[in-house]
C-alpha cells in the first residue's frame, strides 16, 4: 500500500494542515518543483507519530524537510508524500552552558 492511501486512512486524528496537488515550489526557496500528491504539515509531537505509523505500513517512504532551503525539487514533483516541518510547535527544548536543542521546524531568526 502507498504512503498517500495509508495516511489518509488515519488522516481524521492529524491536527496539522494537509494540502493535495500543493505545488513545492511555494515550499522551496529557489521556487522550483512541481506538485507533492500530498504535503503535510504536522503541528505536534502526535500529529509525527501519525506520519511515522502511516510509513510503517505502506512501501514509500515521505520525504521530510524544514524550510526549503537547500532543495532543488524536480518539476515533476513528488508522488509520495512530503512532510514539511515548518508548522511544528516544538520551540526550544533545552539550554545548556553552551548549546540551545531546539525542536524542528524551528528558525534561526
Amino acid at each position: 500500500m502507498e504512503f498517500v492511501n495509508s495516511f489518509l486512512k488515519i488522516a481524521s486524528s492529524f491536527q496539522g494542515r494537509i494540502l493535495e496537488n500543493e505545488s513545492l515550489a511555494r515550499h522551496a526557496y529557489y521556487k522550483i518543483g512541481g506538485p507533492a500528491r500530498l504535503l503535510l504539515f504536522p503541528k505536534d509531537h502526535a500529529d509525527l507519530k501519525l506520519i511515522a505509523s502511516a510509513a510503517a505500513t505502506s512501501a514509500q517512504t515521505p520525504f521530510v524537510f524544514g524550510l526549503g532551503s537547500n532543495l532543488l525539487f524536480s518539476d515533476e514533483g513528488l508522488q509520495a508524500a512530503g512532510v514539511k516541518t515548518s508548522d511544528l510547535n516544538s520551540g526550544l527544548l533545552e539550554i545548556s552552558d553552551d548549546s540551545l536543542t531546539v525542536g524542528a521546524g524551528m528558525t534561526i531568526t
